[in-house]
C-alpha cells in the first residue's frame, strides 16, 4: 500500500459511499505490530454512517 491510504469505494456490507474514518495508533517504536508478516506502519478504520460497519485498511512499511 502506498504512503497514501485510499479510501474504500464504498461500505462492504451494504455499498453505502458515506464513511467517515480516522487513524488508529498502533505504531510504538519500541514494540513492532506485524500483520501477515509485515511491519504494520499504520491503520485506518473506516466506519459506514448508514449501517455501522466497520473497516479497516493496514499500511506496512516497504
Amino acid at each position: 500500500m502506498s504512503s497514501k491510504t485510499a479510501k474504500p469505494d464504498g461500505c462492504h456490507a451494504c455499498g453505502s459511499e458515506r464513511l467517515d474514518w480516522g487513524w488508529l495508533g498502533v505504531s510504538n517504536p519500541n514494540n513492532m505490530v506485524v500483520f501477515y508478516g509485515e511491519t504494520v506502519r499504520r491503520v485506518a478504520a473506516y466506519a459506514c454512517l448508514d449501517c455501522g460497519h466497520i473497516q479497516l485498511r493496514v499500511e506496512t512499511e516497504k
